[in-house]
């Protein structure tokens, strides 16, 4: 696969997610969800449960197949799989849009520094012991 149909697909499953992200908040909307993963005032577990549903229905496509000669329907696979892609950009959404009084949201992604040692440097320790 060359880069730019790299970069097309990567943008055609990103702009899916998209998609799915706005037709979670519209079917909310419309009463049909009580709640998406962006909620204010929806716990961690309440998330967790919302992405183990939709994790379950990934399994469930291939465990139809599983131990069968029958290849999986790849465009419910895929269905299925932008869904639990789209519940986890809405839970990062409920993150960074409806913080804790105590946690500010980043400001940009960064690798977390390499750490070590126990004494918490970034380089090598030298101090006897340290590990």
């Amino acid at each position: 696969m060359s880069q730019l149909q790299r970069l097309t697909s990567l943008d055609i499953a990103l702009q899916d997610v998209r998609n799915e992200r706005e037709r979670q908040d519209l079917l909310q909307l419309q009463g049909r969800f009580p709640y998406t993963c962006a909620t204010v005032g929806l716990s961690n577990t309440e998330r967790l449960a919302v992405l183990a549903e939709e994790f379950g229905e990934v399994a469930r496509e291939l465990a139809d197949v599983c131990g069968t000669r029958k290849v999986c329907n790849r465009d419910k696979l895929r269905a299925e799989l932008i869904q639990v892609a789209a519940v986890c950009v809405a839970w990062v959404e409920g993150i960074d849009n409806h913080p804790a009084a105590d946690w500010k949201p980043p400001a940009r992604s960064t690798p977390a520094p390499s750490v070590l040692c126990s004494c918490k440097t970034s380089t090598p320790c030298k101090v006897a012991g340290h590990q």
